[in-house]
């Protein structure tokens, strides 16, 4: 009986998280001597671990030109994630995207993460400051921390915000496409369940048509 006691805790959202915190917290303080000016700290969760969350959300990386330390902590130093899911109560034009796209009411009950933890002002500005082997060496790393994370929250959907988050886990296929043959949505999966993903909420141009339709093909994959 203690056994199934010790598994189950072992192999709950919370414990998983806290052990990938603190894991990360390790990982970033050998990295970040290589990265020199771009080591800009990092983040991992814009909410708390749930069990079966009705969306778990997965972006490209933390965006912003702040050196960034607060959450960054391993949980052995008291590093932790927010109380609530940011999306559904942040200012940042992301999470305001997101509250247009499936309300307050929905992402409160939902939490998210980024297929890569190193935080950079936008993807190509960490591309031409980051070598290409530390950004396969940082990407296999979070990569690995995401699917434990997946396996122990085991969310009813995974929505990634931005093809390429998506691409990083797995082969994708479009499944949608404006009038004009844009693709809007790509399908596929992490660690075995389904997710889908949208054009980057912010860094890609989009009309007003391209975004109610967006929203309405990804609702209805829900």
């Amino acid at each position: 009986m203690g056994r199934v006691s010790v598994t189950c805790i072992a192999s709950s959202p919370d414990a998983v998280c806290r052990a990938v915190y603190a894991e990360t917290a390790a990982f970033y303080a050998a990295l970040s001597p290589r990265l020199g000016p771009a080591a800009r700290g990092y983040e991992i969760l814009y909410g708390p671990p749930l069990r079966a969350p009705p969306i778990l959300f997965i972006g490209t990386q933390p965006g912003g030109t702040r050196v960034s330390h607060h959450r960054t902590r391993g949980a052995d130093l008291g590093g932790t994630w927010p109380e609530g899911c940011e999306y559904a109560t942040a200012p940042w034009p992301m999470a305001v995207h997101m509250r247009a796209m499936f309300g307050a009411a929905l992402l409160s009950r939902c939490t998210g993460t980024n297929a890569v933890f190193l935080r950079a002002p936008d993807v190509a500005t960490y591309r031409r400051e980051v070598p290409a082997a530390l950004r396969r060496e940082a990407a296999a790393f979070c990569r690995a921390r995401v699917e434990r994370m997946v396996r122990a929250m085991r969310p009813e959907r995974i929505v990634a915000i931005g093809f390429d988050s998506l691409a990083a886990f797995g082969p994708t296929e479009p499944v949608l496409a404006s009038p004009s043959g844009r693709t809007l949505l790509r399908a596929g999966a992490v660690c075995g369940r389904p997710a889908t993903a949208t054009l980057h909420l912010t860094g890609a141009w989009m009309t007003a048509a391209d975004r109610t339709a967006m929203t309405a093909g990804l609702l209805a994959s829900l």
